[in-house]
């Protein structure tokens, strides 16, 4: 991760888990606030972070447009395969 901080946002926690277990990523976080103090840890030390947060997309979204949080890079990901079993 050259020092960056990743965060995923997974509305299944099972799922969440399953990234986790997978090595996909490294923690995770139930809120944004959690996951932001975590993150700006991780790139105050320099160290790179896969970040997995808990929540509906479009309403961690709305607070990250609300002044929370202006990253780098927005992108979303789906499975394009299987819609009922991402």
């Amino acid at each position: 991760m050259k020092g960056g901080v990743w965060m995923g946002i997974e509305v299944d926690e099972k799922g969440m888990e399953g990234r986790i277990e997978s090595g996909y990523a490294e923690v995770k976080r139930d809120s944004l606030d959690e996951g932001m103090r975590v993150g700006k840890e991780g790139k105050k030390e320099g160290k790179g972070l896969w970040m997995g947060l808990l929540g509906n997309g479009g309403e961690v979204l709305a607070e990250m447009i609300g002044g929370k949080l202006i990253g780098d890079v927005l992108r979303e990901q789906r499975c394009g395969e299987d819609g009922l079993k991402g």
